[in-house]
C-alpha cells in the first residue's frame, strides 16, 4: 500500500486537519496545515478541546481549519481528513448522529460559501 500527499490543484489551497482523544480522559487536540499549490505551510493550528469524542473532536479540527482559512481570505480550497468517518459524513455518505447534525451543517455551509 501507498499513502502519499497530493498537491491541490494551481492556484488552489488545502487544508489538512487530524484531531485525538483520549478516551480515559477525555482530553482532545485538533491541528492542521493550510499548505498552497507548491506544498509549502502558509499557516499552521493546534487547539486544545474540550472532552470530546473521536469524530467530533476531527470534525472541530477541520471547523477550525475552514475558518482560518476564511480569515486568511482564501477561496480555493480543498479539505483533507485522515477520518474516513468523518470524510463521508460531510459528503453525506453516513446518516448523521443528532449530536454531530449541526457542526457538519456549519462546516458545509462554510464550504459552499468558500467556493
Amino acid at each position: 500500500m501507498v499513502v502519499s500527499w497530493k498537491l491541490p490543484k494551481f492556484s488552489a489551497y488545502k487544508i489538512n486537519v487530524d484531531g485525538s482523544y483520549k478516551a480515559t480522559s477525555g482530553i482532545a487536540a485538533c491541528s492542521g496545515f493550510i499548505r498552497d499549490d507548491n506544498g509549502d505551510v502558509t499557516t499552521w493550528f493546534h487547539k486544545k478541546l474540550l472532552p470530546c469524542n473521536a469524530p467530533l473532536v476531527e470534525l472541530r479540527g477541520l471547523k477550525f481549519g475552514i475558518h482560518l482559512a476564511k480569515d486568511m481570505n482564501l477561496h480555493s480550497v480543498c479539505v483533507e481528513s485522515d477520518s474516513l468517518v468523518v470524510v463521508n459524513l460531510v459528503k453525506g455518505d453516513l446518516v448523521t448522529p443528532p449530536y454531530l447534525k449541526s457542526i457538519i451543517q456549519s462546516i458545509k455551509f462554510d464550504l459552499r460559501k468558500m467556493g
